[in-house]
């Protein structure tokens, strides 16, 4: 089966998706934290600091979707996956800078 040049393959498709994904979710529990104290609390017992714990379960998030999601037949353009990855990262960013400066 010949592939189409435009298309990545499913590995860099699902790891691609997942990152996004993973950036996406970092920022509604970056958000979370903020408003629900009782979450930042249980996220610093957890291992000592929140920031720690936010790190280990976004990076847990990306290595068991980007898994999942490599086993699929996701399909899309390398070109796709970029705009993905820069739309999640702007939209991650700027999620955070209206956070960490109004609230």
């Amino acid at each position: 089966m010949e592939q189409d040049l435009n298309q990545i393959d499913r590995k860099t498709a699902g790891f691609g998706a997942a990152a996004a994904a993973a950036i996406v979710f970092s920022t509604l529990l970056a958000v979370a934290k903020e408003f629900f104290p009782a979450l930042k609390a249980a996220m610093k017992a957890a291992s000592g600091h929140h920031w720690i714990t936010h790190g280990v379960v976004v990076l847990a998030l990306f290595l068991i979707l980007g898994w999942l999601l490599s086993k699929t037949n996701l399909r899309m353009s390398g070109k796709r996956l970029a705009w993905k990855l820069v739309l999640s990262t702007v939209l991650g960013g700027l999620g955070l800078i209206i956070l960490f400066l109004f609230v």
